[in-house]
């Protein structure tokens, strides 16, 4: 994840269909962890890193 952001300054829940985290469950993983709060997690992560 580290390196995704580094090279695209956020996370979308989109990426989660592509290398490297296909390798680990992909789309259907972080939603299994995440359920219903992925949305508000991905949104959350992605306004600290713009501050």
């Amino acid at each position: 994840m580290r390196d995704h952001i580094v090279t695209n300054l956020c996370i979308e829940i989109e990426a989660f269909e592509y290398a490297p985290f296909n390798k680990g469950g992909g789309n259907g993983k972080v939603h299994k962890l995440f359920g219903g709060k992925l949305p508000k997690a991905i949104e959350a992560l992605n306004r600290g890193l713009a501050a």
